[in-house]
This record gives C-alpha cells, structure tokens and sequence, in this order.
C-alpha cells in the first residue's frame, strides 16, 4: 500500500468495457502502467483496483480502472455533513463519519499524504487517530505477555522538556501522551513514559529507580578523563532513551534524534550501539509481531 497511488475518477465516466475510464493525459501525469495496483475514489466510493490498458481500443478509451475491494462507502450527503457536523446550532454526530472513513484507509494501509486528499482531517489528527491505534495492539501484546499496561491522557508539554522538544518522531509523541505505564511482568523491563522524564506527575508506586538519563549518568561516572566526559554528554545529547531493561545485563533503547533510528544500547560500552529499528513506529510493530525481544 505505502506505493500506492491514489487516483480520482469520474463516476459517470464508464468506457465500453465497463471500466472507469481514465484518460490519457491522467494516465500520463500518474505514470501509471497496465496492471498497476492503486486505489480509486470517485468522490462517494474508494476502492481497490487495478488499472488496465487496450491498446485496440479507440484513442479515449485505452485506459480503464478495473475495481476491487470496497474500502469505504460514501454517499455525496455523507461527504458534506463530514465537513459540516452542525445543523441549526445542533450536532448531527456525522462528523464522526469522517474520523471512521480515516481509520478505515489507516487499518488498509494508506499513507496519511493519500487520506487527506480524501478527508478534512488535519495532518496531526490523523497521525494521532494512526499511531493510537498502534499502541492498542501494542497494549494487548503488553498483557498477553503478562506485563503492566496504563493508558494516559496528558498531551504531554513535549516542549518544556530540553531533549524532547528535539524529537520529531510521531509515534513517539504519541506514545507518551497516551501511555502512563508499559512493563514487563516483573517490572525489570520497561517504556519510559511522560512521568519519567519529569513532565507529568509520578506516583509512588510507578518509580523504579532509574531516572530516565540512568546509563549516561552511569557512563559518566566510570569516564577516566574529562574528554571521554565530553564525548559522553555529546552522545547523548542526540540519544532519548525510550525503553530500559535489567533483566540480564543493563540495556536500553534510543531513538537518534538526527536520523530516527531506534538503537539499543548494552553495558558497559553503552554507547557503543546497534540499530533495531528504522523508527518508534517500526519498534512498536516488531514487538506486537515479537521481532524484537530484549536480549
């Protein structure tokens, strides 16, 4: 799906092979090609389909979209009452539709670019409808194995923090705005959450003992000059520890903040790291898969 094109068709336009017709000069400015894969939507409906080529057919009729799959109906009211929601000063609940038509297209698949040619959803709406999702099916993989699991609610003032206001990565915001606990069942692995980088309040019974910077702070004691200090501080200056472990040697996982990547870190030589994954989405769904494991 992620390559995927999303081709707008008109409805009446039907060519003699019962095919959406496409023209030409559409066909042209997709680069589509005969056979390809894409998803249609004809202003009510979006679908699956494939698209075909005759070179025997007249010079408008070449091109044709074969459909498959219904992802989503739509009726042309339901499309306006999405974009409205209010009638008379009352809500019509129909807004809602809108929201249920996006987490649809996500569940299929679509890239985020591709559903906003579709609905009116913002951008960040429409990552966070995405990536709460994900963390759902990583919360059920958290209790099947056993582990702790506590939703949260916070938007979380990612800003006010001084590492991760340097973080881009959605899935990670996300995250720690949703999730207030997420541990093994014996607590010796585990997420950090808001609370653990001091941006919302930690209960008691939630604190472990390691602060969220544990293995810098750790590197930093066992440093045996003040330039290995430096090149300690600088590290970690483009590292946000997102998850720890202790249940054989001490590890973590980071997500590199320059190039999004997820490595995982082990003592003593903490710095000295592997990639696990290309991004906090892609470490989500490695575990729900059980790809990953800590070591």
């Amino acid at each position: 799906m992620k390559d995927k094109k999303i081709i707008k068709v008109d409805a009446n336009s039907i060519n003699n092979y019962c095919q959406y017709k496409l023209w030409n000069h559409d066909a042209e400015f997709f680069g589509l090609k005969d056979g390809m894969e894409i998803i249609a939507y004809d202003g009510e409906d979006v679908w699956e389909a494939t698209v075909c080529y005759n070179p025997s057919a007249d010079y408008y009729e070449k091109w044709g979209i074969e459909l498959g799959k219904t992802i989503q109906v739509l009726t042309d009211e339901e499309v306006k009452w999405m974009w409205v929601g209010y009638e008379n000063g009352e809500s019509t609940g129909k807004w809602f539709k809108e929201v249920e038509v996006a987490e649809k297209l996500i569940d299929f698949g679509m890239e985020i670019k591709d559903i906003q040619k579709i609905v009116s959803l913002h951008e960040d709406h429409l990552y966070r409808i995405k990536y709460i999702k994900l963390i759902e099916k990583f919360e059920e993989k958290v209790i099947s194995d056993g582990g702790k699991f506590k939703p949260s609610y916070l938007n979380a003032a990612l800003s006010e923090h001084p590492i991760l206001a340097k973080c881009n990565d959605k899935a990670l915001c996300t995250f720690l705005d949703y999730v207030s606990k997420a541990e093994s069942d014996d607590g010796s692995a585990w997420f950090l959450c808001a609370s653990d980088y001091g941006i919302a309040y930690k209960a008691p019974d939630d604190i472990n003992g390691f602060s969220w910077n544990e293995f810098e702070k750790i590197s930093l004691a066992s440093a045996e000059s003040d330039d290995e200090k430096e090149n300690i501080k600088k590290w970690w200056e483009r590292h946000l520890p997102v998850a720890m472990s202790v249940k054989g040697e001490y590890t973590f996982l980071a997500i590199d903040l320059d190039t999004g990547n997820i490595v995982q870190g082990y003592e003593p030589d903490f710095e000295n790291t592997e990639i696990v994954a290309g991004n906090f989405e892609e470490l989500l769904k490695m575990i729900i898969s059980g790809e990953f494991t800590w070591k």
